[in-house]
C-alpha cells in the first residue's frame, strides 16, 4: 500500500499505473484499489463502489475533488 499526502505523489503514483495493473493506495483514513484495465484501455477504482474512467487526468481529478480536500 503507498501512502499518497498530495497531488504531487497521487499523480506520480498514477503515471505508474499502466505498468502495474493494480495499485492499492491510502489517502488519510481511506484506502483504495486503483486498476488498470488494457484490454478495455480503462480505469477504475473501488472504495465504496466502482467508478471507472477514461483518463488519468479523469481519476486524478475525481480523486483529488472527493478524498483530498
Amino acid at each position: 500500500m503507498i501512502k499518497v499526502n498530495n497531488h504531487f505523489e497521487l499523480e506520480e503514483v498514477l503515471s505508474s499505473l499502466d505498468m502495474y495493473e493494480f495499485i492499492q493506495i491510502q489517502i488519510g483514513n481511506v484506502t483504495m484499489d486503483l486498476f488498470y484495465e488494457p484490454k478495455i484501455d480503462k480505469l477504475s477504482m473501488f472504495e465504496d463502489c466502482e467508478y471507472t474512467f477514461d483518463t488519468l487526468d479523469e481519476m486524478s481529478n475525481f480523486i483529488q475533488f472527493y478524498y483530498m480536500n
